[in-house]
């Protein structure tokens, strides 16, 4: 690993050992902890402002979330760059409206499935596996906000994630073809036409209710000052 890459991880860890720091001072540590494992089983769908949780749960969960991004990096021996830091990024800003680590991992799993099935590598698959984590939501929702038992839910819902974090790469591939270049968020576009076919599905089945949009309007100044001071330290 050249000095520049670990000047690079060497940063992420600053930031996400800073958020979650912040977290314990601003609720404590046992109700961070408490708190995130609740928020495993909320509703995720567009817009549910997980800081209405509280601030330090919501930063605690996405710095969770971004060091399961780093190590799956790490191990997946790809080089942390502009596209690896940008997904790492990425997924940090969804985990503060949706992402969590429950409804990531099978995403990841199922397009480690593909690559198993591709013969490739995880590592060239990777930023798929981190972008796709955009449809997590689909499976927290598949797993507690329908009226489904719960041993019958969440066994449904990782599958979901598995299924589609499978399918992904493929799609992603035939979107390539779709918009010639012209999105720079291939795979986010794919993780929306995924997310309509499932969607269409769950509406079909009776399952889709009505979304209700919970936003926080509240000043917060630790999350105010997030963003400057990470750009000071870079």
């Amino acid at each position: 690993m050249e000095r520049s890459e670990r000047i690079l991880y060497a940063l992420l860890m600053v930031l996400i050992c800073s958020l979650m720091l912040i977290a314990m001072i601003l609720e404590g540590p046992l109700t961070v902890l408490q708190n995130t494992l609740r928020l495993q089983t909320q509703a995720a769908r567009l817009i549910s402002d997980f800081t209405l949780h509280g601030v330090g749960t919501a930063m605690f969960n996405a710095a969770t979330v971004g060091l399961l991004a780093l190590v799956l990096i790490f191990h997946a021996s790809v080089s942390l760059s502009g596209p690896t830091i940008s997904a790492i990024l990425t997924m940090m800003g969804f985990s503060f409206f949706g992402n969590t680590l429950l409804n990531s991992i099978p995403l990841i799993l199922g397009v480690w499935l593909a690559s198993k099935l591709a013969r490739k590598t995880f590592g060239s698959y990777s930023l798929i596996a981190l972008f796709g984590t955009a449809l997590g939501p689909l499976v927290t929702f598949l797993m507690f906000s329908t009226d489904l038992p719960l041993p019958l839910s969440i066994p449904l819902g990782i599958v979901a994630g598995l299924a589609a974090g499978f399918i992904l790469p493929a799609v992603a591939g035939s979107m390539l073809q779709l918009h010639q270049g012209y999105n720079l968020y291939n795979v986010g576009f794919s993780c929306g036409f995924i997310g309509l076919f499932a969607s269409n599905l769950l509406i079909a089945a009776g399952k889709m209710e009505p979304l209700a949009i919970t936003w926080s309007e509240e000043f917060s100044l630790p999350l105010f000052l997030v963003i400057p001071m990470f750009s000071l330290l870079l």
